[in-house]
């Protein structure tokens, strides 16, 4: 009785630690305020205030989110990369401006990051850039 009772507080007590340790894995969110309407995968944004993380913590830790604070919509952005070592800093977005668009690009935390391709967005909108691109970079809460 005593054995059984050891190997079931044994089984409770790793079952409760490998929650725990998926649990914490990549749960990081970040918060930005985006002074400027945007445009992501084709989506548009207005300026505010939005959350920026993994999709869900505990399934696919590796879809990366934006959420409105305001309306509280979510939108997928992609697929981060999984950072192996934590680099010092909070993060930053990055955006190519263009005739007075500004697109997301980039993103980089000390956790993921995500790169965005612009390549079949360029031949969807059909229009040849009047102005020079410019990189406009934000800093990540």
């Amino acid at each position: 009785m005593k054995k059984l009772f050891i190997q079931g507080v044994l089984a409770t007590s790793f079952a409760l630690f490998v929650t725990v340790f998926v649990n914490g894995q990549n749960t990081t969110r970040y918060r930005v305020t985006i002074p400027f309407d945007f445009q992501a995968h084709g989506e548009n944004y207005a300026a505010g205030e939005y959350l920026i993380g993994p999709l869900d913590s505990v399934v696919n830790k590796s879809s990366l989110a934006i959420r409105s604070v305001e309306s509280r919509k979510t939108s997928l952005l992609g697929f981060s990369t999984l950072v192996g070592d934590v680099r010092p800093g909070n993060g930053k977005m990055v955006f190519v401006r263009q005739d007075g668009l500004y697109t997301l690009s980039e993103i980089t935390t000390p956790t993921f990051g995500l790169k965005v391709d612009h390549s079949k967005e360029k031949y969807v909108s059909g229009k040849i850039a009047a102005s020079k691109a410019e990189a406009v970079s934000i800093t990540l809460n």
